[in-house]
């Protein structure tokens, strides 16, 4: 009998505060070929594990020393898959607090370990344009359409790298000028295939100035541009660090918090005054999740907003921003002012795959009650 020794090389775990204990569903990471080809000739094995993976290698007797060792450094990279995309992007604060750029439904998410000796470590992650195949027709424009502007493609580092070849198989140079068609539309071909899957950066300045403008921040690798997953993730793991160890790794989401805002619309005409209408949230006598937020009369937005013509409306507001959690919040009450008893004891959440509306000062979920 054949024993086999298999000591674990990193754990990659996924966590989402939106889920109950943190332990989220509906995720997962799934290697791309070229990782299960690193995976397979490593003598290496890739299991799922309960929020995340695993990647385990073989080792000799002494349980440490790898059966393939390798004197490079690994690059793994996987497709963070989500069943429900509605729901994940609308209740996960994805924006870059940083450099305070919003998330957009078409951005990628990228993530990847960082090269210091944090272990465990959490990844954060920055936002990609787009996702893309190693060899595509890149089509832009620019402010005022000058005559010529100068193009450039950079890779993760910035550090300049051709862009193609010309028609005799020379090597593009690193800096290209553009005209622009009839349209106004600048045009390039981008021919990566000699080069990693990688992130990359296209970059423009008008010709004269020594400002450059990012026009697109993208991940090239041909097998993923096919699917757009929700998001990229690399683990590099260099030559001095590989068998030490077990890494562990981690992507933690956070729930989007937004005003919860109700629209009490009097349809059946059952209230002769609905200036006396309040709402209350006992929600924290009762749930180990939320805590009670104060509700006020939101007299800035008039009926006629709400779309409900012809119909008295009252619009209700939270003070503060309500997170979005698998549990629902209960204990929200539709009440007189004037009376402790509720009319209604527990009125809607807002829908986890709803339109959220940009207030300009934040997000809002919008949630209409007919009475």
């Amino acid at each position: 009998m054949v024993n086999l020794n298999f000591k674990r090389l990193f754990n990659l775990r996924l966590a989402h505060d939106y889920f109950i204990g943190g332990r989220p569903s509906g995720m997962n990471l799934r290697p791309t070929k070229a990782t299960q080809r690193l995976i397979s000739g490593g003598r290496m094995l890739f299991k799922p594990v309960p929020n995340g993976i695993t990647v385990l290698y073989e080792a000799l007797d002494d349980e440490k020393t790898p059966v393939v060792q390798h004197k490079g450094k690994m690059k793994f990279v996987f497709a963070l898959i989500v069943d429900n995309p509605k729901r994940f992007f609308n209740v996960t604060d994805l924006d870059m607090k940083e450099t305070d750029r919003k998330f957009r439904s078409a951005d990628i998410l990228y993530f990847k370990n960082s090269t210091g000796s944090a272990n465990p470590e959490t990844i954060s992650h920055i936002l990609l344009d787009s996702l893309r195949s190693k060899s595509f027709s890149y089509l832009f424009g620019f402010p005022g359409t000058p005559g010529s502007v100068i193009f450039s493609l950079t890779d993760a580092g910035g550090q300049k790298i051709s862009a193609g070849k010309d028609a005799e198989g020379n090597p593009l140079p690193v800096e290209i000028t553009l005209a622009p068609d009839e349209e106004g539309i600048y045009r390039q071909n981008i021919d990566i295939r000699n080069f990693p899957d990688a992130l990359y950066r296209i970059m423009v300045r008008e010709e004269g100035s020594a400002e450059w403008m990012t026009k697109e921040v993208f991940y090239a690798e041909n097998e993923l541009s096919s699917q757009i997953p929700a998001g990229i993730v690399e683990i590099v793991l260099g030559p001095g660090h590989l068998y030490d160890d077990t890494h562990d790794y981690q992507l933690k989401f956070t729930s989007k918090k937004t005003i919860w805002k109700y629209y009490i619309i009097n349809r059946n005409g059952k209230f002769e005054d609905t200036g006396n209408l309040d709402i209350e949230d006992k929600s924290g006598d009762f749930s180990e999740f939320y805590e009670s937020v104060g509700f006020i009369r939101d007299i800035a937005e008039p009926p006629e907003a709400a779309g409900i013509k012809g119909e008295e409306t009252v619009i209700f507001r939270s003070e503060e921003p309500i997170p979005f959690y698998e549990e629902p919040k209960t204990s929200i009450c539709l009440k007189k002012k004037s009376e402790s008893a509720c009319l209604i004891k527990h009125l809607p959440n807002p829908s986890h795959n709803g339109v959220i509306k940009d207030s300009g000062e934040g997000g809002e979920s919008e949630i209409y009650v007919f009475i």
